[in-house]
């Protein structure tokens, strides 16, 4: 969460909250041993949100199997950071690799 530090003439610190949302957070996901049409639907997704410019949601499926720790507010929006990172494993068989930005929109 954005914040910032201050540091009195005493010494003591201070830290003031600049929101309650998550911002500027990043989440890597790597998708391996994926069909070429799977794949492609993460592909068509990217290219849907016109490459880093519009938010989305994503489904609670992302999050299953991890620990509480991790799971980010209902309803956090999430930008793609760059385009992703599609390489083939095998004919048919490709690994892709995407980066997210934790946005407030």
């Amino acid at each position: 969460m954005p914040q910032s530090e201050f540091v009195t003439l005493s010494g003591y610190q201070v830290r003031t909250s600049h929101t309650d949302a998550l911002v500027g957070g990043r989440l890597e996901l790597g998708f391996e041993n994926l069909r070429e049409t799977v794949a492609r639907q993460i592909v068509t997704h990217y290219q849907a949100q016109q490459s880093t410019f519009d938010v989305f949601t994503l489904s609670a499926k992302v999050w299953a199997g991890m620990g509480s720790d991790y799971v980010t507010p209902a309803g956090q929006k999430w930008r793609y950071a760059g385009p992703p990172g599609v390489s083939w494993s095998s004919p048919d068989v490709m690994t892709v690799n995407v980066s997210l930005v934790a946005v407030r929109d």
